[in-house]
C-alpha cells in the first residue's frame, strides 16, 4: 500500500512542479504594457496575474504538504 501512496504523491508533485514553472512563466510580450486605450484593457490583465498569483501559492501549498508526506513516508511515519 505505501508504494501505491507514494507513486501517487510522486505523480501529484510532478503535477503541482509542473504547474508552478507555468504559471511563474512571464507574461507575453505586450500583454502587460500599460493599459492600452481604456483602462479596462490593463484591468483585466492585473487581474488575471492577481489569480495566477494566489493560484500559485496554493499549488506551492500543497507541494510543500506532499513533499512533507514523501519526507514522511521515507521516515517511516
Amino acid at each position: 500500500m505505501s508504494d501505491d501512496v507514494r507513486q501517487r504523491l510522486e505523480e501529484l508533485r510532478t503535477e503541482l512542479r509542473e504547474r508552478v514553472e507555468g504559471l511563474s512563466e512571464p507574461p507575453e510580450i505586450g500583454a502587460a504594457q500599460g493599459f492600452g486605450k481604456r483602462i479596462g484593457d490593463g484591468t483585466t490583465e492585473a487581474i488575471r496575474r492577481l489569480t495566477d498569483i494566489g493560484v500559485g501559492s496554493s499549488f506551492e501549498e500543497r507541494l510543500d504538504r506532499v513533499e512533507r508526506a514523501l519526507e514522511k513516508l521515507d521516515e517511516g511515519t
